[in-house]
């Protein structure tokens, strides 16, 4: 009979390891997204020769290029996992994805062995399992790469609980140390593992009324340990807690943080990944947060008769009160977040199961059947929120419509798409709230970015200067210093060109600024500082051969095709000079002089130029397409409409001019919100 009963164990194993594989599967393609690409792709530890003992010595963000983001944490088993996985099948989005579904099923194993383990009826725990296993909230540790520290929190957590479970049976030492190993693996892998202390505890007394002492004081003071080396390692101690002014806002925003976190257990199926305190202390969200305090507060005084409901509780109410206190925290957007309900889900889908097991056969079966075909179906859909930082930041967006952090964030991979126009526009609708200096720096800088594309380098130039003063980090200064690069050199400003350039390599020498600088000298036809460049470039034989061969190719080029030289290498004023402005026939010739006087920054000639040819074809629809284009492709969309509109007014039967100008007018009016 027992043999059976571990046959029938290990079979719904394996079916909950296919089911949960299946219905995740889509989700291995995704790209990586956020501060996963920092993490994989930027981080030093995973460059360099592998070192089991180099993730204990470092920080979070301390090996890539966010270290001077403020706040840091300390998660060696996660970095170490990325350093064993790249040593033996490489680093892929794919592999890196599969591996955390891999995770996320052998947590889910261990999930099933330790509630078989709890005292319920047949079929109760199987119930649970796969409730949890479908449940849509979870697709945020298993998408997002570095969700890993959550997968392996919650592997390790539940090791270390199953672990105490056999302890609290057979009161043996060796599964006391298994436990604290497991803990310990836990703490490794994320901060927030030590909710799991009160856990422990409460489940003792849950089991045997009182608490074996010398255990959970060498739970606390590994605990303790843990946290001074953690301190040590990254310079702090923890993140900074402050309270808002007044008791209500402190009342009001907890509250409301509870009723988004109810009302996303009870609903998992379409969740708001992120929202602001702001968002929540609403009358629906205080309500549902009071209602579930009253029910938190309800849970164990019902489990002295009902012990499902107290073990649940366990479950729920450590991890709830924990990550409460992030309302408090400066980590924006992480203050509040639906990844948090990991744990506490646990909880939810132990009653949820309590619950239709006592109901008739059929009608529990036919719920169970509708709850995991809902369940699956809002996994594989809300699944492609994180297909790529596009997907990623719109759906973010749209649980915050109105926040400055993800309008610039969802800009800025639009801005990465090439869609300036609508990078733009949410950008000035972003400036319309409050916000960060890190989030001012960053709109500014997209703003100064978008404003050289379209040849407006006063305008660039004034964004820039607005954060000048401003406490910048490394990348976000030498984003300033590379932008006013391209306004020099686009401006033909050597001297200027030269002093951002000593810049730049003062404060980072490296082989590829000093390349950068041949580079821009080379711009500059400035062959004799190109030279010296290359000379203080190592091994640069190769740099120094590259200069004397553009030189010569150069001189013996005639005005034109050295203008096209200028051009090409962005310094457009130079160009201009060199450029035959009298000489050009036709529509096509007129217009590319147009264009390069924008892009040289004399505007009045190229207005000018435009103008005559506006005149020229006031009644031909494909020359005022090609004037709207010239400005579209400047990004000057409100340059752009008016020639747009004169030619459907010649000519009505242009679809897609059509949809461009219906998507202009839109943009005019609001931003691209999802």
């Amino acid at each position: 009979m027992k043999l059976q009963i571990q046959h029938k164990k290990v079979l719904f194993a394996a079916a909950l390891a296919l089911l949960t594989i299946l219905v995740y599967f889509p989700s291995l393609n995704h790209e990586l997204i956020w501060d996963s690409k920092p993490i994989i792709q930027e981080n030093a530890l995973l460059q360099g020769e592998f070192s089991a003992t180099a993730p204990f010595q470092s920080g979070y963000w301390a090996s890539t290029s966010q270290r001077d983001s403020g706040y840091d944490y300390y998660r060696p088993m996660m970095i170490l996992s990325f350093m064993m996985e790249k040593a033996i099948w490489g680093l892929s989005p794919f592999r890196l994805s599969l591996l955390n579904l891999l995770l996320f099923v052998a947590g889910l194993i261990v999930l099933y062995l330790l509630l078989s383990r709890q005292a319920a009826a047949p079929g109760v725990a199987e119930t649970a399992v796969v409730l949890f296993a479908l449940f849509p909230l979870n697709l945020d540790n298993i998408c997002w790469v570095v969700g890993r520290c959550d997968l392996l929190m919650f592997l390790f957590g539940l090791l270390a609980l199953y672990a105490f479970d056999f302890f609290l049976e057979k009161r043996s030492a060796w599964y006391a140390f298994l436990a604290l190993a497991a803990y310990l693996f836990a703490l490794f892998s994320k901060e927030a593992s030590l909710f799991f202390l009160p856990v422990f505890i409460l489940l003792e007394l849950r089991h045997r009324k009182r608490l074996t002492l010398p255990l959970h004081a060498v739970f606390l003071s590994a605990t303790i340990l843990f946290w001074l080396l953690k301190s040590t390692v990254i310079g702090r101690s923890g993140i900074p807690i402050r309270f808002f002014p007044s008791i209500w806002e402190n009342t009001s925003s907890l509250l409301g943080v509870m009723g988004y976190y109810f009302r996303s257990l009870l609903f998992p199926f379409k969740y708001d990944m992120f929202l602001a305190v702001d968002a929540v202390q609403t009358l629906p969200y205080l309500l549902s947060g009071f209602l579930f305090l009253l029910l938190l507060v309800a849970l164990p005084w019902l489990g002295r008769k009902m012990k499902p409901v107290l073990y649940a509780w366990i479950w729920m109410a450590p991890f709830m009160a924990g990550y409460l206190l992030m309302v408090f925290t400066p980590l924006y957007p992480f203050s509040i977040s639906s990844r948090y309900l990991m744990i506490p889900a646990i909880g939810w889908v132990w009653v949820l199961s309590h619950l239709l097991h006592g109901l008739p056969a059929f009608l529990r079966k036919s719920l169970f059947f509708m709850l995991i075909v809902i369940s699956a179906l809002a996994v594989i859909g809300n699944c492609k929120k994180y297909s790529n930082e596009t997907a990623f930041w719109k759906s973010a967006l749209y649980s915050c419509p109105n926040d400055s952090f993800f309008l610039n964030k969802y800009a800025g991979q639009l801005l990465q798409n090439g869609d300036f126009l609508g990078a733009e526009t949410n950008l000035h609708h972003a400036l319309s709230f409050k916000m960060k200096n890190s989030t001012a720096i960053s709109i500014a800088l997209q703003l100064a970015e978008i404003a050289f594309e379209k040849a407006r380098y006063a305008e660039s130039l004034d964004w820039l200067e607005k954060i000048r003063s401003l406490p910048l980090t490394y990348p976000q200064s030498n984003r300033r210093l590379f932008q006013l690069l391209k306004i020099h050199q686009a401006r033909d400003d050597l001297a200027g060109a030269e002093t951002v350039l000593e810049a730049m390599v003062l404060a980072a020498p490296t082989e590829q600024n000093k390349k950068m600088r041949v580079e821009r000298y080379l711009a500059f036809a400035a062959w004799e500082k190109a030279r010296e460049a290359a000379l203080a470039v190592p091994q640069g034989g190769g740099w120094l051969a590259l200069v004397q061969r553009e030189k010569l190719t150069f001189q013996s080029l005639p005005h034109t095709e050295q203008s096209l030289y200028f051009l090409k290498r962005g310094n457009f004023a130079q160009a201009w000079k060199l450029w035959p402005k009298d000489n050009q026939s036709g529509v096509a010739g007129q217009l590319r002089t147009a264009r390069l006087a924008f892009l040289a920054g004399y505007e009045d000639e190229g207005k000018w130029r435009i103008a005559s040819l506006a005149q020229e074809g006031v009644s031909d629809f494909r020359i005022l397409n090609s004037l709207g284009n010239l400005f579209f492709e400047l990004h000057r969309a409100d340059q752009a409409l008016p020639h747009y509109q004169r030619s459907l007014q010649l000519n009505s039967d242009q679809p897609a001019l059509i949809e461009r100008v219906k998507r202009i007018g839109l943009l005019q009016r609001r931003p691209i919100v999802p």
